[in-house]
């Protein structure tokens, strides 16, 4: 049986103004890979990156991280130039992965469930209230 990848990359593609980047780029990532990804300057790593991580639309093509779209996924950086008195919360924090998706920045009773849903699938539940400063970076 084969397993699912983490994450898998299907034929994307990246132009600027029309200049491609690169095109139908096919990988996939499995539990437990170690990944290199090595290539010249301005060959185009950290714009793949960018566009795994949802920083950067494709122009074609599409990412997987567990068999859901990129699209319903968010991404915060561990790299912060938040001071410690950042007033938001855990839940707040999680919730803000779906601004992208919104029109407008009103959560839904739903919304704020699959928060909870989510932080509990990881072991996080009891951190849903917790300020953002109270968290360590590991």
């Amino acid at each position: 049986m084969k397993k699912q990848p983490i994450i898998a990359v299907k034929n994307l593609s990246v132009e600027y103004a029309k200049t491609p980047v690169f095109r139908r780029i096919n990988f996939e990532i499995l539990a437990g890979d170690f990944i290199c990804l090595v290539g010249c300057n301005g060959a185009g790593k950290t714009t793949l990156i960018k566009t795994i991580l949802g920083l950067i639309e494709p122009s074609a093509g599409s990412v997987e991280f567990l068999g859901m779209s990129r699209k319903e996924i968010g991404y915060i950086s561990q790299e912060t130039v938040v001071t410690s008195n950042f007033p938001a919360t855990v839940e707040e924090i999680v919730l803000s992965g779906l601004l992208n998706q919104k029109r407008g920045i009103f959560y839904t009773k739903s919304d704020k469930e699959k928060c909870e849903e989510a932080l509990a699938k990881f072991g996080m539940k009891k951190l849903l209230k917790k300020h953002f400063a109270e968290l360590s970076g590991g």
